[in-house]
């Protein structure tokens, strides 16, 4: 599939880390397969760089300057790339992104897909100080984001909230697909930590760490607050605010105001690279809200990366953080800096608690908040949105990684970063679910690498299709060894179907399926 996706933001500036979600989605689609395009809008003026590959994505550079000549050329630059794609997704309301884009998209007539993951509005109002040009920006943004929700075929909201709010406005519950924010597996995973942070610092004793940005809508000063309470009962603690925003020098003389600026390390801004080597370090990882409007609709990134990480948590139960937090960690009533200090002073006396939250933690992150669960959702947003337009889409590809129900191993990329690797364990097997948006006849064609032969039954909605599939040799087991076999040919209804290969020995190394119509004319 080819997919266009924009950002109203910068995706290469530190000062704008929320870019991480289109990004890491970017990854997540090109690596199984799919022809992603991202626009983006760096914040250094100047001539702009022309489109070009990182990562196997095409980026491409966009304007942010304010003039109808830019608009202009924006437009002209996104109907270029609408007219190329399949679908269309785009994040955040920003008008200066989202209206050529909708503009380009209605002409062309390309389904299109909002990814709504913040109440930008209300962001833009508590972030800013109250005068009649912020309430004029104010009701535009809360337009923009009532409207753009009713503009599109599919939404994808990071929060139950925002799906209250998008049924509220009259989006069909069907359209709307739950996607929370994720954390990379690979980069936050629980790994024993260098001392060259705590060197660095000074630090003796045990750490509690806050990650976030520090500006309006977060609330850094209830974990400064709670770190005075906690000092008072374990003074060997240490406290570290890593991010940094427009809030930390405020933030800094809180601290001092308080007579504990020497127990608080302040970061400042850091690459995201160095983040999980910070969280890592951590004994206790902390998220702390108030409830409100902002807080409600969060999917908050910070959440996640430490679940991936296996960090024992203390945060405020409000919004969505209930549902990534519950069970796993410790919840505080949301603004109560008392309660919130003594789930911190719990966690610091209890090591056997906090190690076993730290599992349960990770084990919730592998299942549920990650970036490969949220792109999954998203794509099967992306499904119906083409299913509502009625695309003419040739063939269906699934990435082999992406079994629902299996045992062969995703994680071994001594054989290529898209191979199913037989595992060893028996009866091997991989199961599939996909959708097909017409009604027809297809073959089927599976790419895999087998310097021997393997052979697989084949189950198409339960039943045996083909006793004897993958029975073909390629000259290798490594990805630039996989060929594509066809197996057979069947007619298929439209609707969602399973497809199973299992092996009472062992598998081929298997990297996509796919279902390919035979008169793509009439598809």
């Amino acid at each position: 599939m080819k997919i266009f996706m924009l950002h109203p933001h910068d995706i290469y500036s530190e000062s704008e880390p929320w870019t991480i979600r289109i990004l890491s989605l970017a990854r997540e689609f090109a690596n199984r397969g799919h022809d992603v395009s991202l626009g983006y809008f760096p914040l250094a003026s100047g001539k702009l760089a022309l489109p070009f590959y990182s990562d196997g994505i095409r980026m491409v550079p966009l304007s942010r300057k304010i003039s109808l000549l830019t608009l202009l050329k924006n437009f002209i630059k996104l109907n270029k790339f609408v007219a190329w794609a399949d679908i269309i997704h785009f994040q955040k309301c920003h008008h200066y992104a989202s209206l050529p884009l909708l503009m380009a998209s209605f002409i062309k007539a390309k389904p299109i897909h909002y990814d709504w993951d913040d109440w930008e509005a209300k962001i833009f109002l508590h972030s800013n100080r109250v005068s009649l040009t912020t309430l004029l920006m104010y009701y535009f943004f809360r337009t923009l984001e009532n409207l753009l929700p009713l503009s599109v075929d599919t939404v994808s909201v990071s929060s139950r909230k925002l799906f209250e709010i998008c049924l509220g406005i009259g989006v069909h519950k069907d359209n709307i697909f739950m996607a929370p924010v994720g954390a990379d597996l690979e980069k936050f995973k629980p790994a024993a930590f260098s001392d060259d942070i705590k060197k660095k610092y000074n630090l003796d004793g045990p750490v509690v760490l806050y990650l976030g940005q520090l500006h309006g809508g977060q609330y850094a000063e209830l974990f400064i607050q709670a770190a005075r309470l906690v000092l008072e009962h374990n003074a060997r603690s240490n406290f570290m605010v890593v991010g940094g925003g427009y809030r930390l020098n405020e933030l800094k003389s809180l601290a001092a105001h308080l007579g504990i600026e020497k127990n608080i390390i302040f970061t400042d801004s850091l690459p995201h690279s160095c983040v999980p080597a910070h969280i890592s370090m951590a004994d206790i990882c902390v998220a702390c809200f108030e409830e409100n409007d902002i807080t409600k609709c969060k999917s908050p990134l910070k959440i996640v990366e430490y679940l991936a990480s296996g960090k024992a948590i203390v945060a405020s139960n409000v919004g969505e953080v209930r549902n990534m937090v519950g069970g796993v960690g410790i919840l505080t009533e949301p603004g109560d800096v008392k309660e919130l200090a003594g789930g911190i002073i719990k966690l610091l006396n209890d090591d056997a608690l906090r190690k076993e939250m730290g599992e349960k933690s990770r084990k919730r992150s592998e299942r549920k908040y990650n970036w490969k669960v949220t792109a999954e959702n998203i794509f099967r947003g992306y499904q119906t949105a083409l299913y509502l337009n009625n695309i003419k889409i040739k063939e269906i590809l699934i990435p082999a990684r992406d079994f629902v129900r299996g045992n062969l191993s995703r994680s071994n990329d001594n054989f290529g970063r898209r191979m199913a690797i037989d595992s060893g364990v028996l009866p091997a097997f991989a199961a599939y679910e996909f959708y097909i948006p017409s009604d027809g006849r297809y073959e089927l064609w599976v790419k895999y690498a087998a310097e021997t032969l393997r052979p697989c039954k084949i189950y198409f909605d339960g039943r045996l299709l083909y006793a004897d599939g993958l029975n073909a040799v390629s000259s290798g087991w490594t990805e630039d060894k996989s060929r594509w076999f066809k197996q057979t040919d069947l007619e298929i209804e439209s609707k969602f179907h399973d497809l199973k290969f299992i092996s009472e020995g062992h598998t081929p190394h298997l990297e996509f399926i796919k279902f390919k119509k035979i008169n793509p004319l009439n598809f």
